[in-house]
Formats: C-alpha cells, structure tokens, sequence
C-alpha cells in the first residue's frame, strides 16, 4: 500500500493508483517479453541458433520464466505440463505471447543458451552502449 502524501488523498483514490501501478506492472511484463522474442527473432536471423548465447537482461521475470535457475525449473516447462495453465489452474496470462517466445527458443541449441541478470539500475558498459543506441534510434 503506499504512503498518503497528505490526508487529502482519498481511499479512492488510493486504489485508484494501485490499480494504475499493476495495470503498468503487466503491460511492463508485457513489454519484456515482446522485447525478448523480438531479441531472439533477431538472433535466429543472424543465424545464431547454435552458437553459445548469453542473454543479459534485467527482467528477473523473463529469466524465471525461459531459464531453469537456482529457485527452480522455468515455469515456462510447468505451464506446457500443464496445458498453459497455471498451478491454480488458470490459463496462463499472454499465452499466445509465451508459445511465440516458446516457438522460437526451440529454434535454439538450449545447452548453448545461458541468461544472467542485470540491475537495471547499474550502470554497466555494455548496457550503458544498448542504452545510447536505443536512444539514438528513438530519436530518429
């Protein structure tokens, strides 16, 4: 819940901005995963299938999601056990986004694919030139 600011602010209004904040929260989650199929679309076209990849990212959620890691297998492999569904039994949100992210990783040698995260908010030389090439770009 978030701190009132001042007590003006309604319980309305408070709900208001949580609801805002999680719409924001999904279309991010949304976005990431865009981002990283279009990254893969990019990598397949390069033809980079079956070369050693580390994808760097700064989604925790994409890399549980794709990535067996020291928390688990990828939910990605549950949710296909499962027939896309959740383990409360809930069709898995952007299903159809998630088989297109599933689609193409298969196109991949997976003993080949590593992922490793990065606060977003560290500043790194790599991601501090994606940065600058992203802002020219959008600029343009």
């Amino acid at each position: 819940m978030y701190k009132r600011a001042s007590n003006k602010i309604s319980n309305s209004k408070i709900d208001k901005i949580n609801c805002v904040c999680v719409l924001n929260s999904k279309k991010l989650y949304e976005m990431e995963m865009t981002d990283f199929l279009g990254s893969l679309k990019k990598l397949e076209q390069l033809g980079l299938t079956q070369q050693p990849l580390l994808s760097v990212l700064n989604s925790q959620y994409v890399i549980k999601l794709v990535s067996d890691t020291k928390d688990g297998p990828a939910w990605m492999k549950s949710w296909k056990k499962r027939d896309w569904k959740t383990a409360n039994g809930k069709p898995v949100a952007n299903q159809e986004l998630w088989q297109d992210i599933d689609r193409e990783m298969a196109k991949f040698d997976s003993s080949k694919l590593k992922f490793a995260w990065l606060r977003s908010t560290v500043s790194d030389a790599g991601s501090d030139f994606v940065d600058s090439l992203l802002i020219k770009r959008m600029d343009e």
